[in-house]
């Protein structure tokens, strides 16, 4: 027997497999919004389901799980050296600035905001996903954390 969602899957698969020589664009269209449907109507079917059994005292929420915190991990000045130089290579900067954080973390939070001048709170702020960390400040966490940028010629 299959679950609300599955079938809906097989009706799209099927209904592809009939039109598969004659699809143009509206054609496809069509089939993608009808299969669209079918999905969300099961996924509400599934749902309602589900309340229904957690309601009843027939199924549990599932337990939380611990985060993973990668700054556990970085005890070695080596594994800070990787990471960094991972998240570097990325070249995004919210990862970049999220990095330096979990670096912070992992020396210490506060003993990089001493060393720093600056708030712990300002350096949580700044050295996460959302955080745009100044140069300054970016300077001043990689010193602290005994690590410094280099000049290193890029692939054109």
């Amino acid at each position: 027997m299959f679950l609300p969602l599955e079938a809906a899957l097989v009706n799209c698969e099927f209904i592809m497999a009939l039109d598969i020589g004659f699809i143009f664009n509206n054609v496809a269209t069509n089939l993608f919004y009808f299969c669209v449907e079918e999905i969300k109507t099961a996924k509400t079917e599934i749902f309602k389901n589900q309340n229904s059994l957690l309601q009843n005292g027939m199924m549990k929420m599932a337990e939380k799980i611990n985060d993973f915190d990668p700054a556990e991990m970085l005890k070695s000045d080596e594994a800070v050296e990787v990471f960094l130089t991972d998240a570097f290579e990325t070249g995004d900067a919210g990862h970049i600035a999220s990095a330096l954080g979990v670096v912070a973390r992992a020396k210490g939070m506060t003993r990089i905001a001493r060393e720093t001048g600056l708030a712990r709170e300002q350096l949580y702020k700044s050295l996460s996903t959302t955080g745009n960390p100044t140069l300054e400040t970016t300077l001043a966490v990689m010193k602290a954390v005994g690590f410094a940028f280099a000049g290193k010629k890029t692939a054109a």
